[in-house]
């Protein structure tokens, strides 16, 4: 067990809390324990802060580029085409966080078109 100074703070339970140089023992306060050298300020984060700075899970789209999707109402391409539902085309990009999706058709109509996600099937 590797030895080191601790910033504990009160007198609650002890725990046993990992750092990068081994396992270091202290008092459970609802803070983060630390090892440090002697001289040292004490450096603690509370929980609450520590949650509050973690970084947001990643949200996946609903369609990744590249994917292939079915269009399942009639739309226009931005030209001004008619695209027949049932029509098959490749998302080539994502809009507002996945509301809308810029696709590609190369069948029965070429072109490109901004169509909602509502709009849209995986195949």
């Amino acid at each position: 067990m590797a030895t080191a100074d601790l910033a504990t703070f009160g007198d609650q339970r002890p725990i046993v809390a990992p750092f990068r140089g081994g396992i270091a023992q202290g008092k459970c306060t609802g803070r983060l324990l630390a090892p440090r050298p002697k001289g040292e300020h004490i450096r603690a984060m509370s929980f609450e802060t520590m949650h509050t700075l973690r970084k947001a899970p990643e949200i996946s789209p609903l369609f990744p580029e590249l994917s292939v999707v079915e269009v399942l109402s009639a739309i226009r391409t931005d030209d001004g085409a008619e695209v027949p539902a049932g029509s098959r085309g490749t998302v080539v990009a994502e809009w507002g966080d996945g509301a809308a999706y810029e696709v590609e058709f190369a069948r029965p109509v070429v072109g490109n078109a901004t169509v909602r996600a509502a709009l849209l099937r995986a195949v």
